[in-house]
């Protein structure tokens, strides 16, 4: 038994594809499962000019991939999952999303007893 058929509900706002498991995409140098790793998100970049790379950071790192599924970008997360998929963003959009997935949450300030 695996988890893999699993998927989680995708925002209000946001794309059918969000929170799907991503299949194993063909990039310019391998494969999507591949390129996975515990500790990095994996932006697949699906545009001709590699409009995104610009974004990669120590947290996400930027991948060009075939078409697919007439998106522009996807973030995958580290378990394989996509994060949110855009059609025709705008790169502070997308860089956005990316602050918002790969931030840290805050310390507690105290813990309660």
């Amino acid at each position: 038994m695996s988890g893999l058929g699993l998927s989680y509900p995708p925002p209000v706002s946001g794309h059918p594809l969000d929170g799907c498991r991503a299949p194993d995409l063909e990039l310019s140098d391998g494969t999507l499962h591949r390129r996975l790793a515990v500790d990095r998100f994996l932006l697949a970049d699906f545009t001709p000019d590699a409009v995104f790379t610009p974004l990669r950071s120590a947290r996400v790192e930027v991948a060009q991939a075939l078409p697919w599924s007439g998106l522009s970008t996807a973030l995958v997360r580290p378990d394989g999952y996509i994060a949110r998929a855009w059609t025709a963003p705008g790169i502070e959009e997308v860089a956005a999303a990316l602050r918002s997935w790969t931030t840290p949450a805050p310390a507690p300030t105290h813990l309660s007893p």
